[in-house]
Order: C-alpha cells, then structure tokens, then sequence
C-alpha cells in the first residue's frame, strides 16, 4: 500500500549528510525535500507535509527533540512517522526520542540496507493508517453521493490488499505478514547484532473448549486473546500475529531475551485477565495461554528457522510444565 514516489523530508544541518541520504534515497523512487535547520522543518511541512522525516538530533537551534515534540503536539502533522538519526547509540537517547514522539531510529554513518529497510516498514505503517482514515471518508462520501466506479474499484483493491496480509478473524497479521515481517527484522538484527525477540504462544487447551462452548464462542475467545496481545505490542516496529489456528506469535525488535520474557508474561497476565471461562481447561478456570520465548543469536548464525524452532521448542516445554506459562529458550 505503500505508493509510488513518496515524499521524504530530511532535516540535517550537515550538507554532506543531506546529499548522502538523498542518494540513497532517490534510486529506490522516493522524492526527498531538504532542509537544515528545524524552522525550516516546520515552515516546509506547514506548506506541504511529507510521508516520512529523516530527523537529526543535534542541530544548531531548534534540536531533532524540540522539532518532534512540536510536531506530534500538532493533529495536523502528528501522524507523520519521525525516524530520528543520532550518533548517540545509548539507552537514554533512545529513550528521549521515544518521550519527543519519534516512531523508529537511525545510527550514524547510515546504512544503506537498514535506512532502507525502517523506512519502507515506517511507510507501510503509515499507508495502512493512511488507508483506514481514506477508507473511512469514501464510505460517508458515497453516502452522501454517487461516486464513480473507478472510485469504488480503488477502494476495493486497496481493502483486498489490507486483508491479503490481515487475519480475517483477529485482525491481526497474518502468517503471510508475519514471515515477511520476521524476514526483514532478522537482515537488520544479523547485520548490526542487535537482539530479535520472537513469542509463540498459543490458547491452552483449545480443542475442548470448542467442544464444549461451540466454535462460535470459539471465535469470539481467539479475537479477544488477539486484541490482548495486541496491548502488549507498545512500540510501532512490535507485530502480534496469528499464527495459525489458536497460535499466535510477537515480533519484537531490539529486545533481549529477559525484557521479551518480561512481555510474555504481560501478555500471558491479559489473557488471564479477560476471565473467559473455561471449565475443561487443564490450566484452570479460564482460557490461557502458554508461550515459547526465543531472541536470535547475535553471532548471526541462526536462521529465522531456527528462531522459530526455538521458539516453538520452548512452547513445547511450557506445555509440558504444566501450561499457562512462559518458558524462555537458551539460544
């Protein structure tokens, strides 16, 4: 959903760095704008708002900081995704950006890979919410008056387009987004060694609770356990998806292995916090879940396949012990 020719605004008091990223950006067809101070970020994107910011931190004036905080203070401009570039690859500039509103980061000298890789995820990120306000508008639009059927046509190929990679139950991504998701986030953990959680899980006991409260309710105990897990995705690059069946799965970049574990359990808690009864669980009174917790291998040997079978090994395990747990995997 991503289209064609999106704008790029950079903003980087540094020429050199300005020419450097359009030259990345341009062959991939994207059309970049320039600036170098943050008042002329904000005079820019008054007159014309771009789909992406490339964001220094330190600049002379108004910082990468104030310029995102003005920003997203402001609904007009609030919803353009911030990618924020430092030289400061510490916790606490990570965390200062995330207070200042920016969706995702960037660590000097670029690399062409990965700034490619952030800023079509960002895109597509945006597109899809992009699509749900325009979806929105067309449909009081044609209650108010006969659109064209190219009109309609368009509208139509761009849901077909959002429920080819969503789960049509949970609403979820699907298995299709999801190994296409995984895929990317594995290139940018492996070339920088950073750590790429991964969380299988799944609905305890699941078969008898079909059996006995009927696949309609079936339905409605998955899509509540789907918008549970959801919640406990907090940062734009996490995914929850369905994985398949009662299985789902969490993507969640940048993450160590005790903080992921510390998210399973989050997850594991609102489960249990909805209290769905379930009588003829093995694990209890209420429908659970038990999960697997997995994070890649920073030596960047281990494949996604091997991450996954990580993943799902732990689960095995969390089920042999008993369910309504989260094991973590020894990578």
């Amino acid at each position: 959903m991503i289209r064609a020719g999106a704008t790029i605004l950079i903003v980087d008091d540094e020429l050199q760095n300005r020419k450097l990223l359009k030259a990345l950006l341009i062959p991939e067809g994207y059309l970049t704008l320039s600036v170098s101070s943050g008042d002329e970020a904000l005079a820019s994107i008054a007159q014309s708002a771009p789909d992406l910011i490339l964001l220094d931190v330190m600049m002379r004036g108004k910082d990468g900081y104030q310029v995102a905080r003005i920003l997203k203070a402001n609904p007009a401009t609030a919803g353009i995704p911030i990618i924020m570039l430092t030289a400061q690859n510490d916790h606490a500039a990570r965390l200062a950006g995330l207070n200042a509103g920016a969706e995702d980061f960037l660590t000097k000298p670029v690399d062409r890979i990965e700034l490619w890789l952030r800023v079509r995820n960002m895109l597509r990120l945006k597109a899809l919410n992009d699509f749900f306000q325009a979806h929105s508008a067309t449909l009081e639009q044609q209650v108010q008056v006969h659109t064209s059927e190219v009109q309609r046509l368009g509208s139509a190929n761009a849901s077909l387009e959002y429920l080819s990679l969503h789960d049509g139950l949970t609403d979820l991504a699907n298995r299709r987004l999801f190994d296409r998701y995984l895929a990317d986030q594995t290139t940018i953990a492996r070339r920088h060694q950073r750590p790429l959680a991964l969380i299988l899980c799944d609905v305890d006991s699941f078969k008898a609770y079909n059996d006995h409260y009927g696949h309609q309710a079936g339905d409605d105990c998955l899509k509540q356990i789907a918008a549970a897990l959801q919640t406990c995705c907090r940062r734009p690059a996490d995914m929850a998806a369905r994985h398949g069946g009662e299985e789902f799965a969490m993507i969640l970049p940048d993450t160590e292995l005790s903080s992921a574990a510390q998210i399973g359990e989050s997850a594991r808690d609102a489960v249990a916090g909805l209290k769905i009864p379930h009588q003829h669980s093995s694990a209890g009174s209420y429908a659970s879940i038990s999960g697997g917790v997995a994070v890649l291998d920073r030596s960047g040997e281990m494949t996604v396949q091997q991450l996954t079978a990580a993943a799902d090994e732990a689960l095995y395990q969390a089920k042999h012990l008993g369910r309504n747990q989260m094991v973590s995997a020894q990578t």
